[in-house]
């Protein structure tokens, strides 16, 4: 629906990526429309997570880590 046009949609500049990259999209309003988000992540308090959830924690603090040095919306 955002890509026919006729919608404004606040996108993460991730998601948006693509298509902005290849001229389909442009983002409206620069940093004047533009909103920030904390996350907070809980587990339960063990050293023996699933290799999944071991996976997605170091995945996590590796892009919060990567954007909090190189912020997106400042490239």
């Amino acid at each position: 629906m955002v890509l026919s046009g006729k919608i404004l949609a606040f996108l993460p500049d991730h998601v948006a990526a693509r298509w902005v990259d290849s001229g389909t999209m442009r983002r409206v309003g620069g940093d004047q429309l533009s909103y920030k988000i904390e996350m907070e992540l809980i587990t339960r308090d063990t050293k023996d997570h699933s290799v999944a959830v071991a996976s997605f924690l170091e995945d996590y603090a590796s892009v919060s880590i990567q954007r909090a040095i190189h912020p997106p919306y400042l490239s």
